[in-house]
């Protein structure tokens, strides 16, 4: 009947006390496998199925086979390859290994323009992260017989010289969304070309806003958490941009986040506007504005034969700055220059793309059109290099600063938009040079170049808040740690924060332009596929 028996080959159902059925079925060798291991014996008490009695098993055997059941189901969801692939995911791109199986990277005519701008963005970087130590960058050389510093210097000083690097962003802006028109206008395919600027407008405001949006509203929460509360009251020798403002609730912070998007958004004013959680968005509105502008005018000139077009382009371009609208005088000229060089074949090409360019062929001999080239892009650099501030006292300057027509110098404009009258030129005459010029275009086809390229929106849209929390919390820890009394501190803290933001900057930089840049993009393409008539074949 009842008693202890040893652990048998037999099989047979086990049953709960607690319940009134069948559990699940045992295998007792298997078990009593699992108890010698342990050194343990388990009381076993076999029995037919009597109805209507307790039924005396194992609890714990219960729990396991209900784990089982939550592993299993756990299992169905692929939680684990799902994990797996957030983890891939949050690998910035330059840390993965390459695969020796992929073809060689293919660039397209225009890839120096990628390049260009990448370049120019993380110059722009350089100036937000130096201007809150220094007020000096926004200096020239010699200015007034005052203190002078090696990154005053021209050309030196355009690597923390933000200012110009707008320009070149509208410029380069103008110049790349023109050239797919373009082509297919010199190609005589008119549908073809109306098809593009119609994608190109529809798509336009979500390709920009869209980051910008996500980005900042992620930021606003961090604010509101206190992430830049710490770095508030911390005393800087220069000028760092005014921080992020904290409502009392998160409902006044939604709604102060929500008032900077419409006025972000509100593409019928020209004024410049510095949004609330990240000043230097002011360009975004100004970019979209510029964009729909450049779409009107090549609309407009589409059909018109070239000896027509050039010259209205032209006097186009020369009316707008004429009246200092140096946001339309970068788009427009930056139309105007891929005009030009479309129709003298600059970007000749035998193939629609061609491989990256060699160590080897940075050697080439000197000759005439290499010489004419190189002085204008020395003319340009010097162009560029026209400080902020002080430029009617600086030497090399003084000459330049008396030539600003007086439509740029009104009353009540900023200085930048007064000094950018030589940007603008310095930054389309870059532009020219560095498309009519194989050997130029070498230092922006490059691979930095190119990936600082791919991700210069998001790190555009990101290093100011990265700056905010990340960079001036590193700045204030380092200077309770050394303080900044002499120089030589000063710049260990400098050293040490530009150090550690790099990594920082580059890496959420690279998530950010895959999971939300190019997101973003696609988006827009997904909505234009919804809403678009399909095209008759």
């Amino acid at each position: 009947m009842f008693g202890f028996s040893p652990i048998r080959k037999t099989r047979s159902t086990a049953y709960a006390a607690i319940g009134h059925g069948p559990v699940e079925e045992i295998d007792f060798e298997e078990r009593g496998d699992m108890e010698e291991k342990h050194g343990a014996m388990t009381r076993v008490y076999e029995m037919s199925e009597p109805k209507g009695l307790p039924y005396v098993g194992s609890l714990a055997q219960t729990t396991r086979s209900r784990a089982a059941d939550a592993v299993e189901r756990i299992g169905s969801l692929e939680l684990i390859p799902t994990l797996k692939h957030i983890g891939r995911e949050l690998v910035p791109t330059f840390l993965r290994p390459s695969d020796p199986d992929s073809p060689p990277e293919k660039l397209l005519p225009t890839a120096f323009l990628d390049g260009l701008r990448g370049v120019a963005a993380f110059f722009v970087f350089h100036q937000h992260f130096l201007q809150a130590w220094t007020h000096q960058i926004f200096w020239a050389w010699g200015h007034d017989g005052g203190p002078s510093h090696i990154m005053q210097l021209p050309f030196i000083r355009l690597v923390c010289a933000g200012q110009p690097m707008v320009y070149i962003f509208f410029g380069v802006s103008g110049y790349s969304l023109a050239y797919g028109p373009l082509k297919a206008r010199r190609d005589h395919s008119w549908e073809k070309m109306l098809a593009s600027v119609n994608s190109s407008v529809f798509r336009r405001g979500v390709r920009l806003f869209l980051p910008c949006i996500v980005v900042s509203f992620i930021f606003m929460t961090l604010v509101y958490l206190g992430l830049c509360e710490s770095n508030r009251s911390m005393k800087f020798p220069g000028g760092p941009d005014r921080f992020p403002d904290r409502a009392a609730s998160y409902a006044a912070q939604l709604a102060l986040w929500a008032r900077m998007i419409r006025t972000m958004t509100e593409v019928w004013s020209w004024k410049v506007y510095f949004p609330n959680f990240d000043p230097h968005l002011w360009t975004i509105r100004i970019e979209f504005m510029g964009s729909l502008v450049l779409y009107l005018v090549m609309c407009g000139t589409a059909r018109m034969q070239a000896k027509v077009r050039l010259p209205l382009l032209f006097a186009i371009v020369c009316y707008v700055n004429h009246y200092g609208r140096w946001e339309l005088f970068m788009f427009l000229g930056g139309l105007f220059v891929a005009e030009t060089d479309m129709l003298r074949n600059v970007h000749r090409r035998s193939r629609e793309e061609v491989d990256l360019p060699s160590r080897r062929s940075w050697r080439t001999a000197v000759t005439p059109s290499g010489f004419f080239w190189t002085a204008n892009l020395v003319c340009s650099l010097w162009l560029l290099s026209v400080p902020l501030e002080r430029v009617h006292e600086t030497p090399g300057f003084k000459l330049l600063f008396t030539l600003i027509p007086k439509s740029w110098d009104a009353p009540g404009r900023m200085s930048l938009e007064r000094i950018g009258f030589w940007w603008a030129i310095g930054a389309l005459q870059l532009i020219w040079t560095t498309s009519n010029s194989p050997t130029i275009q070498k230092a922006f086809t490059n691979p930095v170049a190119q990936y600082l390229g791919k991700v210069s929106y998001a790190l555009y849209i990101l290093h100011g808040p990265l700056l905010y929390s990340v960079g001036y919390t590193i700045a204030r820890n380092m200077q309770g740690l050394i303080g900044v009394e002499t120089q030589v501190r000063k710049w260990t803290v400098i050293g040490v924060e530009y150090l550690v933001m790099l990594p920082v900057l580059f890496t959420i930089s690279d998530i950010c332009w895959r999971l939300v840049d190019k997101k973003s993009v696609a988006f827009a393409r997904w909505i234009q596929e919804q809403c678009f008539v399909p095209a008759i074949k």
